[in-house]
C-alpha cells in the first residue's frame, strides 16, 4: 500500500482533564482484588449496581444500564458525522465524510431504564454477550456479595475511585456521557458495606469470573469455523505456529518480570467495540500489562520493563499531565511501578491450553516444531523415545550376532548436512510424485551428478541408496517440500553458519544505522531470492499464462484466475518477493472509475490535498478543481510561484468505509480482485479475517491513491520510500494523459529506460500506456537502506534525529545517482516494475517502496496480512514503538498479537473438528451396513 502503515477507524483515545483524588479508604483501592473479601464472586457478565435515591426501600428500583458500550475503538467513540446523499457513492454534505464507527456508536448508546414495582430479579447482556441473573439490591446489602461494575463511574453517586476518563465529566445519573468510555466497566467489582454504601471490592478474577461467551472467545472448538478446511489450518499452522510460540513465550516473560508483592492477577475481559491501548506508547494490549487501581492507567509490557530497566524512552520534556517517563498521573501524583496490578485479557489458562494444542497439532500433522520453547523438546523426545521402543521390538539379530540396525535408525552422512540433502533429494528424484522432469534413462548418472553438484568430492559409491521410507528426518525438514525448498532451507542454514572470512568479499557492515528491535525471525522463515526463467516454470505450471521480468525475479500472472496460478503466486510469495497481475481491469465498469463519474459524485466535497514538489499540505480544497486538473495541466492548482501543482490525494476516502461510502465501485472492485483467497476481506489466507467480530478490526481498505503524472520531475514521487506494516495489493484502475502535455509521454519513455527495467518491460510500454513507475525492495535489504540514507543526510550536513527512520519517515526518494549507490556500496537492486491500467501489485510486508507516477493515474490498494509473511508483521509492530510519539506510524492498529492468536484457534478448532467427524464416520457406515443386513 502507498500509504506506510495502516489505518485504523478509530482515534487514539484520550484521558480527560485530572481532577485530584478524593481521600479514599476503601477495600481493594490501592491494589489488586480484595484478599478479605470472602463472599462468591458475581458470574461473568453481571449488569451494573443498583442506585440510591434517597431512602431505598424494597420496592424501589435501581437504574440499569446496558452492558454494550458505544463501538468505537480506543475508549474513546467518536461524533457523529454527516449523512451520505446519493446514489450511495456521493459525498456528505458539507464535505465531511462520516466516521466509520459513527452509526454503530449511535445505536450502542445505552438508554437508561427504571423499573417500578415489586423487586425481581433481572438479567443484564454483559460485554462478553452471555446473560446472567443478578440478586436483589436487598439480597446483596444483606449478603455483602461482590458483583461486577458496567456502569461509567460518573454515573455513580456514591464516592468511589472514578476512572481517569469519568474524572473530568460531572456525574450524570440517567444518561451516559459521549465520548468517553469507562475503564472500569465489566472490570472493577464492589459490594455494598454494613452501613449500605458501595466499596470497592476488588477486581474481576481470570478464572472464577470467565466463563460463557467471555471463556468460549479464546477457546479451540470443534465446532470452528465452517469456511476453513483441514488443509488450510495445517498451511497456518505451518507458517503462523513459531510466531505464536514465540508470543506465548513472551507472554510468561511479562508475567515474571512483575515488581509487584501481590502476585494476584486481575481480569479484564474484552468489550464489544473497545481497544485496550497502552496509555505510554498506544500499542494494542494484547493479554499481560498493568492496571493502576485507583484510575485505571495502563501500561503494555515493553514500557513496564523499560521504566524498569532503565531503558524507556525519552522524547524531551514531558508535558503537565505526564511524569518524567511520560507515565500519566494519577490525580497529581506519579504512579509507583511496585503498586500496578497485574492483569491479562486471555481467559483462564486459556492461552496455555491453546499453546498445547498447537504444539500437538503441528506434531500429528507432520510438521517440523522449530521453535526452541521446552513444550517443543519435550514433545520431541517423546517422540524419539516412543519411535525408539517400537523399533526395538523390530529389531531382528543378524547373521554372525551382530545387531542389526532398526530400520527407522538415522545414519551419520558422511558428507555431512549437503551429504543428507543430496540423500533427500535423490529420494525423492526417485519417487513417482516427483515435480523433476528426468526420465531416469541415464541409469542414476543424472542422480549421481546431482549429488556431486550438491557434495563436492562424492563419488559414485559413496553412498549406498536406502529406500524412502528409511530416510531420517531432520529438525525443520520436512518430506512434503520441494527439492526447491530443501535447497532454499540448506542454503540458508550453510549461509548462517558460514565463517566470518566468507563475508569479507560482500559489503560493509552498516556503519550508520543501528537496530533497536530484535528480530524474531530465524532461518526458517527467510528463503533466498528465486530467478526462474520462463521455460522452468512452464515446465511446472503448462496451466498458467506468465512471464518473468527483471531478470527472472519478478513473476507476472496473465490470469490471476487460472487453476494453478495461485499455487505459482505462492512459490514466489513465500520468498517475500513481489508479483505483478495484469489484464485485472478487464472486468471493471469504466463508468465507475472515470474522472467524470467523480466529479459527478464527489466533486463538491473538500478534502485535504498534498503537493508532491514541496511535500506541503494544500488544506480543504474542493475535488472538482482538484479533478477538473487531472486531465489538463492549465486547470491544475498554482504554488506561490505560478506553477502548477503536482497534487495528490491519499489514503481517501480518510474515515469512512469504502464499502459504506461507494458501494457500487467496492462491488465492482472485489468482482476483479486477484488472490481473493489472500485479499478479500473474508479470505481464508488472510489472517485478519480470523479477528472475532467483538474485536475493533483494523482497517484494511480498500483506500484510493489519486496523484498526478510527474515524468517531468525525475527527483520527485507521487510517494516517496516507506514501507507497511501489512501485505498490500495496489490496482490501476484508470491512467490519464493531460492533453496539453506533449513532453509527458516522451519523459515517461525515458524514465524507464532509465529505471533499469527488462527488455520485456520497455517493449510493454511501447505497446501499452504506463501509469507508474515502482522500486520494491526485499525487506531483508531495509537496513541497508537505511544506511545509505543515513550516511547521505550526514555528508549533506543534516543532523540525525533520534526516534526517527529514514524509511518511515516518507522523507526519501531513491533517484537514479542513489538507486546506483545502493547497488554499488550494498549490493542492493530492487524491483523496478512499471504499472500499466488493469495491473496488480503485490507489496510484501516490510518491503521498502516508492512510486513515481509517470501519468495521472487512479490506484485502489488493499491490505491484508498473509501467514507467510506475518513474522514482518510481528518485528514491524515492535519497530514502531521506537518511532516518536508525533509519527503517523507510532500506534498500533493492525492488533497483530490479536491475529496471531485467534488464526491458530481456527486453525486448532478445524482440526479438531475434522477429528470429530472422521471418528464419527465409521459408525455412519456401521449402522448403514447393520440396515443392509436387516433388510
Amino acid at each position: 500500500m502507498e500509504a506506510a502503515g495502516t489505518a485504523g477507524t478509530e482515534a487514539a483515545g484520550t484521558a480527560g482533564t485530572e481532577a485530584s483524588d478524593a481521600a479514599e479508604t476503601a477495600p481493594g483501592a490501592a491494589g489488586g482484588p480484595e484478599a478479605d473479601g470472602t463472599a462468591p464472586a458475581e458470574p461473568a457478565g453481571a449488569g451494573g449496581w443498583p442506585e440510591q435515591t434517597g431512602t431505598e426501600t424494597e420496592g424501589s428500583s435501581p437504574a440499569e444500564v446496558d452492558g454494550s458500550p458505544p463501538t468505537n475503538g480506543d475508549r474513546t467513540p467518536p461524533a457523529a458525522g454527516d449523512s451520505s446523499s446519493g446514489d450511495g457513492d456521493a459525498a456528505a454534505s458539507n464535505g465531511v465524510l462520516a466516521p466509520r464507527a459513527a452509526a454503530a456508536a449511535t445505536k450502542a448508546a445505552a438508554a437508561i431504564k427504571k423499573s417500578p414495582g415489586k423487586p425481581r430479579k433481572r438479567s443484564a447482556a454483559s460485554p462478553g454477550g452471555e446473560a446472567v441473573k443478578r440478586p436483589s439490591v436487598m439480597a446483596l446489602k444483606k449478603s455483602g456479595e461482590k458483583f461486577t461494575q458496567t456502569n461509567f463511574c460518573c454515573q455513580i453517586t456514591y464516592k468511589l475511585p472514578r476512572c481517569r476518563e469519568c474524572r473530568a465529566v460531572p456525574t450524570q445519573r440517567h444518561n451516559k456521557p459521549s465520548g468517553i468510555y469507562c475503564r472500569f466497566t465489566a472490570f472493577r467489582k464492589v459490594r455494598y458495606t454494613r452501613t449500605g454504601q458501595l466499596a470497592v471490592a476488588g477486581f474481576c478474577d481470570p478464572f472464577t469470573d470467565s466463563g460463557g461467551e467471555s471463556d468460549r472467545l479464546w477457546r479451540a472448538s470443534a465446532a470452528g469455523p465452517p469456511t476453513m478446511q483441514p488443509e488450510i489450518a495445517k498451511f497456518l499452522l505451518a507458517h503462523v505456529g513459531n510466531q505464536f510460540c514465540d508470543l506465548v513465550s513472551e507472554e510468561e516473560a511479562a508475567r515474571r518480570a512483575h515488581m509487584g508483592d501481590d502476585q494476584t492477577v486481575a481480569w479484564k475481559r474484552v468489550v464489544q467495540g473497545c481497544r485496550e491501548m497502552c496509555d505510554v506508547c498506544e500499542t494494542t494490549l494484547f493479554n499481560v500489562h498493568w492496571v493502576c487501581s485507583r484510575c485505571g492507567f495502563a501500561v503494555c509490557v515493553d514500557c513496564y520493563r523499560g521504566r524498569r530497566d532503565g531503558t524507556a524512552r525519552s522524547f524531551g520534556d514531558p508535558p503537565p499531565e505526564r511524569d518524567q517517563f511520560r507515565w500519566l498521573l494519577c490525580g497529581a501524583r506519579p504512579h509507583q511501578q511496585e503498586r500496578l496490578m497485574l492483569t491479562q485479557i486471555v481467559a483462564g489458562d486459556a492461552l496455555q491450553t491453546l499453546n498445547r494444542q498447537v504444539h500437538e497439532a503441528r506434531q500429528l500433522a507432520g510438521l517440523p516444531l522449530s521453535c526452541d520453547c521446552e513444550l517443543a523438546k519435550k514433545l520431541q523426545a517423546e517422540a524419539a523415545e516412543t519411535a525408539a521402543k517400537a523399533d526395538a521390538v523390530k529389531a531382528e539379530p543378524a547373521p554372525g550376532g551382530a545387531a542389526r540396525p532398526p530400520a527407522g535408525a538415522a545414519r551419520p552422512p558422511a558428507g555431512g548436512t549437503l551429504s543428507l540433502l543430496a540423500d533427500v533429494a535423490l529420494s525423492r528424484l526417485s519417487s513417482d510424485d516427483s515435480d523433476s522432469d528426468s526420465d531416469g534413462s541415464d541409469g542414476g548418472g543424472g542422480s549421481l551428478a546431482l549429488r556431486r553438484l550438491l557434495v563436492p568430492g562424492a563419488s559414485a559409491d559413496a553412498r549406498p541408496r536406502p529406500a524412502r521410507k528409511e530416510r531420517p528426518r531432520r529438525p525443520g525438514w520436512s518430506m512434503g517440500d520441494s527439492l526447491d525448498e530443501l535447497l532454499d532451507k540448506v542454503s540458508a542454514r550453510c549461509g548462517a553458519a558460514a565463517p566470518a572470512g566468507h563475508a569479507a568479499a560482500g559489503p560493509a557492515a552498516l556503519q550508520h544505522f543501528v537496530r533497536r528491535a530484535t528480530s524474531r525471525r530465524g532461518f526458517r522463515e527467510r528463503l533466498p531470492i528465486r530467478i526462474m526463467t520462463l521455460g522452468e516454470s512452464t515446465r511446472l505450471y503448462p496451466n498458467v499464462r506468465h512471464a518473468w521480468l527483471c531478470d527472472g525475479k519478478l513473476l507476472r500472472l496473465h490470469e490471476s484466475t487460472a487453476p494453478d496460478s495461485e499455487r505459482l503466486f505462492r512459490d514466489q510469495w513465500k520468498r517475500g518477493q513481489p508479483v505483478l497481475c495484469s489484464n485485472i481491469g478487464g472486468g471493471l465498469d469504466r463508468s465507475l472509475w472515470s474522472v467524470d463519474a467523480f466529479i459527478r459524485d464527489f466533486g463538491d466535497v473538500r478534502n485535504d490535498l498534498i503537493n508532491c514538489r514541496t511535500g506541503n499540505i494544500v488544506p480543504n480544497q474542493p475535488m472538482r478543481r482538484f479533478w477538473e486538473g487531472f486531465e489538463s495541466v492549465t486547470r491544475r492548482l498554482r504554488d506561490d510561484k505560478g506553477q502548477p501543482m503536482i497534487l495528490k490525494l491519499k489514503d481517501w476516502p480518510p474515515g469512512e468505509d469504502f464499502a459504506d461510502m461507494m458501494p457500487r465501485r467496492f462491488s465492482d472492485l472485489m468482482s476483479v480482485l486477484p488472490m481473493t483467497e489472500y485479499t478479500r476481506r473474508d479470505g481464508r489466507l488472510n489472517l485478519a479475517s480470523c479477528l472475532p467480530d467483538i474485536f475493533v478490526r483494523p482497517d484494511l481498505g480498500p483506500k484510493m491513491y489519486i496523484a498526478y503524472g510527474c515524468a517531468l520531475h525525475p527527483s520527485k514521487a507521487s510517494t516517496n520510500l516507506h514501507l507497511d506494516v501489512s501485505d498490500a495489493v495496489n490496482i490501476m484502475v484508470y491512467v490519464g494523459i493531460p492533453a496539453d502535455g506533449d513532453a509527458d509521454n516522451a519523459e515517461a519513455l525515458r524514465a524507464i529506460d532509465e529505471a533499469g527495467c527488462d527488455q520485456l518491460t520497455k517493449r510493454r510500454v511501447r505497446d501499452e500506456l504506463p501509469g507508474a513507475l515502482w522500486h520494491i525492495y526485499h525487506a531483508a535489504d531495509a537496513d541497508k537502506i537505511r544506511d545509505l540514507l543515513n550516511k547521505v543526510a550526514i555528508e549533506r550536513g543534516d543532523q540525525l534525529e533520534p526516534h526517527h527512520d529514514p524509511i518511515h519517515d516518507q522523507s526519501w526518494y531513491l533517484d537514479g545517482p542513489l538507486r546506483r549507490r545502493l547497488y554499488e556500496e550494498y549490493r542492493v537492486e530492487g524491483y523496478p516494475i512499471v504499472q500499466c491500467a488493469g495491473d496488480a501489485v503485490f507489496i510484501p510486508a516490510g518491503a521498502p517502496h516508492q512510486v513515481r507516477n509517470l501519468h495521472s493515474c487512479i490506484k485502489v490498494a488493499e491490505d491484508f496480512v498473509s501467514p507467510e509473511n506475518i513474522g514482518h508483521c510481528f518485528d514491524l509492530t515492535q519497530e514502531f514503538r521506537s518511532l516518536s510519539d508525533t509519527h503517523t506510524n507510532h500506534e498500533d492498529k493492525l492488533q497483530i498479537k490479536n491475529i496471531i492468536y485467534h488464526a491458530m484457534k481456527d486453525a486448532v478448532s478445524c482440526l479438531l473438528g475434522a477429528a470429530r467427524a472422521d471418528s464419527a464416520a465409521p459408525t455412519v457406515k456401521e449402522e448403514r451396513g447393520a440396515d443392509d443386513a436387516l433388510s
